[in-house]
This record gives C-alpha cells, structure tokens and sequence, in this order.
C-alpha cells in the first residue's frame, strides 16, 4: 500500500522559509507580478523594480543554498520574465536553463493599446539528474488517433500550454486574487517530479501546488507571507486528503 503524502504549510517570508531543508525534488514559485497594486489577500506595490528582482533572486538562493538535485520553475509576467530570467542565471547557472514555458490562456479582455497579454511565463530550470517525465496531450484537431503517424495517447507535449484559467463561477475558485488552474499545477507536479518525491511553494497563495502535490502522491511543503493565504492552503490541503483517504476506503 502507498504511503499518505505527508505536507505542511506555515507563514513565513519566501527569503527564509524552510531554507536548511534538504532533499527537494521540485521548487515551484510564483511571486507578485510587479503590478504595483494592493489586492485584498497581498501587496504587490515595491519602492523600486530592484527591491522586487532581490526578492526573487533571495527566495531562490535561500533553497538552492541546500538542495543541488531539483527543478526550479519560476512563474512571472512576460513583462519582467527576461530580467529574472538573467537573474536566475547567474544564481543557478545558464547551462541549467532548460525551457521558457508559455502558458496560453485564450481568455480576458482585448487590448486598446496594445496586443492582448494572454499568456504567462514560466522559467525551468533543472539541476543535475533532477526528475523529467516525458507527457502527452490530446491532438489538437479531434478524430486523428488510429491514423499513420499519430499516437494514440496524443502528442508530445511542448513548451506551449493551452490550459483555461478558472472561471469566475468555476467550483475550483477560492475567491483568493491570481489563482492558478489545478490542470496547470499538475501538469508541472507529474512533468517535474515523481511519485514520493518533495514539492516546495514558498509563495503558496491559494495553495494550489500543494493539492497537485498531494492528489500526485508526492509530500509538500509550503509557505507564504500572508496569514490568509496559509489559512486557504490548509483547508485545502484537507479536504484534498480526506477524498484522497475516502477514494482510498472505496477501492
């Protein structure tokens, strides 16, 4: 029988939580955007556009300073995504560099002044023989598996991911401000780590990575700065393990 993934989550600031533990598989980080807006669970405005790059680069350090064998993705706005993107080498090497993951999300409002931004971006970054699972996802056009040349279990999965954010009325929603989709975390969980493996969100937020971690059966651990969002991450991450153990009862 499998072991019941272990998790915890306390508050703690992204530049020192849980920096001496050892052994993580997958570091999974998505800080504020530099909008320069306070919404109702954080504050996301900074005296300087520098102050905001150390918190990343401090956030990262501080678990890279014990764990050389794990992937890093860091999850940013395309409009600062190149400069952490520097910052990110110089700590973690560039040759570590591995993808600049788009995920596309056809939805939001049209541009008036610009193109519409319809995607994020996320940096990866992998250490050594840190885990990589190959995935596939459903052809694009319907009705082309059976044919030469296509696989059945759908195409090989690139660093383009079409995946919709949630819906204002979706049952996913906590109601916390720059929720990510549950398809997108575990699609991240099962390409960059492995069963019984460590996951680590130190900007937990809506506590999203911890769920992906758990219905994957990997442990987590989690953090975050704001006491409401530790409070929405716990709650969570409990009634994720009480349908994990009841799925358990049943089978």
């Amino acid at each position: 029988m499998n072991e019941t993934p272990s998790w915890t989550v306390t508050v703690a600031d992204s530049r020192s939580a849980h920096h001496e533990i050892e052994n993580l598989d997958l570091l999974y980080i998505d800080p504020p955007f530099f909008t320069q807006r306070d919404f109702v669970a954080f504050d996301d405005r900074w005296d300087s556009f520098d102050v905001y790059i150390n918190l990343i680069k401090a956030s990262v350090s501080a678990v890279v300073a014990h764990n050389q064998n794990f992937n890093i993705i860091v999850h940013v706005d395309p409009r600062t995504s190149h400069y952490i993107k520097v910052a990110l080498d110089k700590i973690l090497g560039h040759n570590n560099f591995t993808s600049e993951i788009i995920w596309n999300y056809n939805s939001g409002g049209a541009g008036k002044n610009a193109l519409a931004k319809k995607h994020d971006v996320m940096l990866h970054y992998r250490l050594e023989d840190a885990p990589f699972n190959i995935l596939r996802e459903p052809y694009a056009t319907p009705n082309v598996t059976g044919r030469e040349g296509f696989n059945d279990a759908g195409r090989m999965l690139t660093d383009v991911w079409s995946i919709p954010i949630i819906s204002t009325t979706g049952k996913e929603r906590t109601g916390y401000p720059t929720q990510k989709p549950l398809a997108l975390l575990d699609r991240i969980v099962q390409v960059f780590s492995n069963e019984g493996n460590t996951v680590m969100d130190t900007f937990c937020g809506s506590g999203t990575t911890g769920v992906a971690a758990l219905m994957n059966r990997r442990n987590f651990i989690g953090s975050d700065i704001s006491e409401e969002a530790v409070a929405i991450t716990k709650e969570r991450l409990i009634t994720a393990e009480a349908a994990m153990s009841t799925d358990g009862d049943s089978n």
